[in-house]
């Protein structure tokens, strides 16, 4: 973690590029053709919009560095209509030891993919961080980082637990670290180990190359367009090495897995200057949290501000081709306001074809999502809505409704639209100026009706905030 509607105009996407997600085999030749939408794509060149859970936060505090993820939590994460999961890795459970890889942490997560691969649901690997690392009670690097001296002076401050990175200890791993080119070409190497693993699994669509980059003392300027595009090509660079398979989409040419991005904490609260660097098969993936959300002291109902924010994260990415994915977000709270929360958010992202990963798919009640029981939550009932998780690309505009979506797009002979239907929506809901093909489960396959621009509607479970 972190620190602190109808159409919409930007929501009618053309002309940009777009990245691909997995589930193909590589492709013998490039190909000129622009993608229509700044977006993920699927094996056909649609648009994959993606509900997503982060899988899972107590993996920071587990032995084997795995998350506790149960069969019966698969199956509750698959009834709720999900079909993403950001998957936490940690460079200390990588290479706890310099130049010594953990095989049994490796061979863990290996079993972990496969099993999300069998459950059909779509992965990127996330290198989570969080206050440094382990020196400082933290999770992420590891202690061999940094000068021992700076773990042994570093107090932790009361309070929040974030503000530890405002500690002179903290930001001068940091800093030494942004400095150290030797030092992230270690962090590479370490991430080229779990790419090797990754490529293997076709549930892993993408990286995560670090979780929330934090700036130490450098000023935003120069963080987010001088050291943390340079760190980035750098790991970008080491991925490649061992994972550079290239595959069709559709008509379009892109690398099998995407490599996601993301800006500095500060753009929980301001503009994101990142410049990213000349590479393909580039995703950004900015988080939110509002301070409110943070510290669970309640949701006022209104998210005019949020949105406007919401809004200029999402242009800065798209406008410069790349596609957006809100790679956490949560709110920890019981004040009766939470499902509106989440909704008003899962809408701001998916009327522009944007994904979301909620923060965290954890057993017990902190989230709000799943119970110590394994059993739903009281939160999850926010994602109890049909919607489109494959849509044609062309013209595309989507919007969300209070009981599912409905999307506008020029179809053509063939195009196929795939409508995720939640367990407790499955009864109940209908579908409009589209036929139900086929259904495999929870995911119904539709077939538009006419051609030319048309539009399609999902709806039911209408028992939202």
């Amino acid at each position: 973690m972190h620190l602190p509607m109808p159409f919409r105009s930007r929501a009618f996407l053309s002309g940009l590029p777009a990245l691909a997600l997995p589930a193909c085999a590589p492709a013998p030749a490039d190909t000129a053709i622009p993608a229509p939408v700044p977006a993920l794509l699927d094996a056909v060149g649609r648009v994959a919009l993606h509900r997503g859970m982060n899988v899972s936060g107590d993996a920071k505090y587990t032995a084997d560095h795995l998350p506790a993820l149960s069969d019966t939590s698969i199956q509750t994460m698959l009834d709720a209509g999900i079909t993403f999961a950001r998957v936490l890795t940690f460079w200390d459970a990588v290479e706890p030891e310099e130049g010594a890889y953990d095989e049994a942490y490796l061979a863990g997560l290996d079993a972990l993919l496969g099993r999300l691969d069998a459950a059909g649901l779509t992965v990127m690997l996330d290198m989570h961080q969080d206050v440094w690392g382990v020196g400082f009670g933290g999770d992420g690097a590891p202690r061999w980082t940094c000068d021992e001296a700076l773990y042994e002076s570093f107090e932790p401050p009361s309070g929040s637990w974030y503000l530890a990175y405002l500690s002179d200890e903290v930001q001068a791993c940091f800093d030494s670290f942004w400095a150290d080119p030797g030092l992230q070409e270690q962090f590479a190497a370490a991430w080229a180990r779990l790419a090797e693993i990754g490529r293997r699994h076709p549930s892993v669509a993408g990286y995560d190359l670090l979780n929330e980059p934090f700036w130490g003392t450098s000023t935003q300027e120069e963080f987010e367009e001088v050291l943390l595009p340079a760190f980035y090509e750098r790991v970008a660079a080491g991925i490649r090495a061992v994972d550079d398979e290239r595959c069709d989409f559709g008509p379009w040419r892109r690398p099998c897995r995407f490599l996601a991005l993301e800006p500095s904490t500060q753009a929980n609260i301001l503009p994101s200057r990142l410049v990213f660097p000349d590479l393909d098969g580039l995703v950004f993936a900015p988080h939110f949290y509002p301070l409110y959300a943070e510290e669970g002291t309640g949701f006022d109902g209104d998210l005019t501000h949020e949105i406007e924010h919401l809004e200029e994260i999402i242009a800065h990415g798209q406008d410069q081709g790349v596609p957006v994915l809100l790679g956490e977000f949560g709110i920890f709270s019981t004040h009766g306001t939470e499902e509106a929360y989440v909704r008003g958010l899962l809408d701001t992202f998916e009327s522009h074809a944007a994904g979301t990963a909620y923060w965290s798919w954890d057993p017990h009640d902190t989230y709000g999502v799943l119970t110590p029981e394994d059993e739903p939550g009281y939160l999850l009932p926010a994602w109890y809505r049909p919607y489109f998780s494959a849509l044609p690309a062309a013209n595309l505009a989507i919007e969300p409704l209070a009981d599912g979506m409905r999307a506008r797009f020029t179809a053509t002979a063939g195009d196929r639209v795939v409508a995720m239907v939640p367990a407790a929506c499955a009864a109940t809901t209908t579908v409009e100026g589209a036929e139900v093909e086929a259904r495999d489960g929870l995911r119904w396959t539709l077939a538009p009706q006419g051609s030319g621009t048309v539009e399609v509607t999902v709806q039911g479970c209408s028992e939202g905030p």
